[in-house]
């Protein structure tokens, strides 16, 4: 738990959530956005600069029967922060309250096995790159978002419009190519989605 937010800092941040909540179209639970809805700031680190705000509410549930229960709880954390110039978020469980569990959950297995493999991974926004035996580049998840990737002599050359240039160098064995692995978020069904 971080120290507590004066009320100023605590809105800034919450309301910087809710806009990339609606700008990035992030799935949330039906009845997100009740007036009674009550959202804290969690955990915060300054560098890199990341936070994590947990939505609460009460929902209303009907029975089979259209019998009326009691109300439950609902919960929703975002992880966010800001990088390459920009805000940004991901839906997490809404257990999660730290921005170091919100990483680890959003970070793809096979990034965490090559980096515990001690393999370079590069990043560019939501996209990682990692070294895998592959007998050439797997681009796949590329197709349909606006990262481009184009093969040079010195490497496969990665765009956004959103972030800076990404050069994946050549790797020394051929059998070895680069792997796109996309992060990932909460979506409907409480599944894990590709993150935007």
């Amino acid at each position: 738990m971080i120290a507590a937010l004066n009320e100023n800092s605590r809105k800034r941040f919450v309301n910087r959530t809710r806009k990339q909540i609606e700008e990035r179209h992030i799935r949330v639970p039906e009845d997100f956005g009740r007036k009674e809805m009550v959202a804290e700031v969690t955990d915060r680190v300054e560098r890199p600069s990341m936070w994590v705000v947990h939505f609460s509410w009460k929902t209303r549930s009907w029975g089979s029967s259209s019998d009326y229960l009691p109300p439950r709880k609902m919960h929703a954390s975002f992880l966010c922060g800001r990088g390459d110039g920009q805000d940004w978020a991901v839906r997490v469980p809404g257990t999660i309250t730290t921005v170091q569990k919100a990483l680890d959950w959003i970070t793809p297995a096979e990034v965490k096995k090559a980096r515990a493999a001690k393999k370079k991974v590069f990043r560019q926004g939501d996209i990682f790159f990692l070294p895998m035996r592959l007998f050439g580049h797997d681009m796949g998840i590329l197709r349909n978002g606006r990262h481009r990737a184009e093969y040079t002599g010195q490497g496969v050359v990665i765009t956004h419009p959103q972030h800076p240039r990404l050069v994946l160098p050549n790797l020394k064995d051929w059998t070895y190519g680069w792997r796109a692995v996309q992060q990932k978020q909460l979506g409907n069904d409480n599944q894990r989605v590709n993150a935007d």
